[in-house]
């Protein structure tokens, strides 16, 4: 395989239709990992009632 093919920012490349998709895909990527290795919580569900095992604790009818 050769790499200067697969170089998606070259015109001659077959990748080259896609090379802003690739980029995005390595951004969001690198994002994601970022705030999984570091803690930072990107889709908290602080706003929502976690579920109990014991059931409903504050129950009205």
């Amino acid at each position: 395989m050769n790499l200067n093919n697969f170089n998606p920012f070259k015109e001659d490349s077959s990748m080259f239709p896609f090379r802003w998709f690739l980029l995005i895909l390595a951004l969001l990527s690198g994002v994601l990992l970022y705030s999984d290795s570091s803690g930072y919580r990107l889709f908290s569900g602080s706003g929502q009632q976690q579920w109990n095992a014991s059931g409903q604790q504050h129950f009205h009818k």
